[in-house]
């Protein structure tokens, strides 16, 4: 072909692939809310993030823009992106620079948050952590610490997330998308309940169950909430302490859930849980004293507290000159704050913190995903493709990304396309 008319062909089939992409941007920012939220059979869960970014114009629809940013904001953390999980929760929530510069109360000092709960652990029966659900590190801290209260008698994990419709969990060692919400989805999630397997933890899901949250009778008139959160407190009396009144349990749960007092507009399950059993749980709040997606949006104390060395990359609780935990900052009715670290990111953009699931970083080449965008998912090669992946990342326009691997251990690598295919398959060892 002579080069002028290659050249008119070239230019030709790039004008026609950017209207063929302009039309279907066009086509999915024309659809609805529900539309772009609904899960259709046989797509890949990933298809549902795509979607949410082709339809940003949803964002600024005053009845549906809130729900979208949320939705966004948690999709961006199961792809792996964390930076833009960060900024869309901002958005989410609405939250304003600050220029005020805080102040540490003089004698604080931090402390290694796994090792003080480990203590508490000593003279506790309950333990709450909660997370942000787009903040796929949050889970580091409750990994962290099954091991550790495994060996003080804590026999029984409950999670939010988890379905009680997976009798088979236990049994098969690793969850699956049918394990729960799509927060099991997440790597990081993933890896807790497979800890809390190995060691010998009874999992148990407490989360209400479609139609469980309706009136016991026309004398209920509490909120939706309210139903929900006492259904999950009795789910976990049920399901634990009435079978072992003196067990120990770690729970996992989502932000204010874990509030130990009530509030007009607010009924938490860990207020149910004292009010069933006179227990009183030691609630841990991580979703204060944590990064934003920019500095400006975090709250003064925390840059604060980022300035401490030894709250450098570590999760830390800060104590007082008299040894207990500072005042609780922003948060009603929880017993102390957990403060995260700032996330660093290594070349591919990927957080530095996913070491701490005793990983090592390789280099995977992807020429895939030089022209296409690509889902990387590995897998242990002992366990099926529908196991919740090890790790997980997107790629786009990259030839190669980085992967965090358990050392020694055989794993394989699947290069995904943005329809599901399987492009590559590849063993490493």
């Amino acid at each position: 072909m002579p080069m002028d008319n290659f050249r008119r062909y070239m230019f030709l089939l790039c004008v026609g692939l950017c209207v063929i992409l302009a039309t279907r941007r066009a086509q999915t920012a024309s659809l609805t809310f529900e539309q772009v939220t609904r899960i259709e059979p046989g797509e890949p869960w990933w298809a549902l993030a795509l979607r949410l970014r082709a339809a940003d114009s949803l964002a600024s629809d005053p009845s549906t823009g809130a729900a979208y940013l949320q939705y966004r904001s948690q999709n961006e953390a199961l792809v792996g992106d964390h930076r833009a999980a960060l900024r869309f929760d901002d958005l989410a929530r609405r939250r304003n620079p600050s220029d005020s510069t805080g102040t540490l109360p003089h004698g604080a000092h931090a402390v290694r948050a796994v090792e003080y709960l480990s203590a508490v652990a000593d003279t506790a029966r309950v333990i709450m952590i909660n997370e942000r659900h787009h903040a796929d590190g949050d889970r580091l801290l409750t990994l962290g610490l099954l091991s550790r209260l495994r060996a003080k008698g804590y026999r029984y994990f409950a999670a939010e997330a988890l379905s009680e419709s997976d009798t088979a969990l236990a049994r098969r060692g690793y969850p699956v998308a049918e394990s729960g919400s799509s927060y099991v989805l997440e790597p990081v999630f993933a890896e807790v309940v497979r800890e809390a397997l190995r060691l010998g933890y009874v999992i148990v899901p407490y989360e209400c169950m479609p139609g469980e949250d309706a009136p016991r009778d026309s004398s209920d008139t509490r909120s939706r909430q309210a139903r929900r959160d006492s259904v999950q407190a009795a789910h976990i009396v049920g399901r634990i302490l009435r079978g072992d009144p003196d067990a120990k349990m770690l729970v996992h749960a989502g932000y204010a859930h874990i509030q130990e007092e009530e509030d007009p507009g607010w009924h938490p399950m860990a207020a149910y849980v004292r009010r069933f059993t006179g227990i009183n749980p030691i609630t841990v709040d991580q979703t204060t004293l944590s990064e934003r997606s920019d500095m400006r949006y975090e709250r003064p104390l925390y840059r604060a507290m980022q300035l401490v060395d030894a709250a450098r990359g570590e999760r830390v609780v800060f104590l007082g000159e008299s040894g207990g935990p500072l005042p609780v900052l922003g948060f009603n009715a929880v017993d102390l704050q957990v403060v995260s670290p700032r996330t660093t990111y290594d070349k591919s953009g990927r957080p530095t913190w996913l070491r701490m699931l005793d990983r090592r970083p390789i280099t995977f080449a992807t020429p895939e995903a030089r022209t296409h965008w690509c889902m990387i998912e590995a897998h242990l090669a002992a366990e099926p493709d529908s196991a919740i992946a090890l790790d997980r990342t997107e790629v786009a326009h990259r030839a190669s990304t980085t992967l965090y691997l358990p050392p020694h251990a055989s794993v394989r690598v699947r290069v995904l396309s943005a329809e599901g295919t399987t492009l590559r398959t590849s063993y490493l060892r």
